[in-house]
């Protein structure tokens, strides 16, 4: 998500996998601090939520999609 659609922040590791309190408190700055690129993050976020939100809904693609398999699936029973 962080590097294909751009509205995450990647946490650095350090040498043993761990995910230190220090840089998970950079990653939560980037994102809810005041900067343009954590406006920026959030915007792009919100547009996203927006777009799962019209594809979730009734009458959406989600749901025609569902129909569609459900009606070909009884189609062939």
């Amino acid at each position: 998500m962080e590097r294909e659609w751009s509205i995450g922040v990647r946490g650095e590791r350090d040498s043993e996998g761990v995910l230190m309190g220090t840089e998970l408190a950079r990653c939560i700055e980037v994102v809810m601090g005041e900067g343009t690129e954590a406006m920026a993050l959030r915007e792009r976020a919100g547009a996203m939520k927006e777009m799962a939100r019209e594809i979730a809904d009734a009458g959406g693609l989600a749901d025609r999609n569902l129909r569609d398999f459900v009606q070909t699936f009884q189609a062939h029973i």
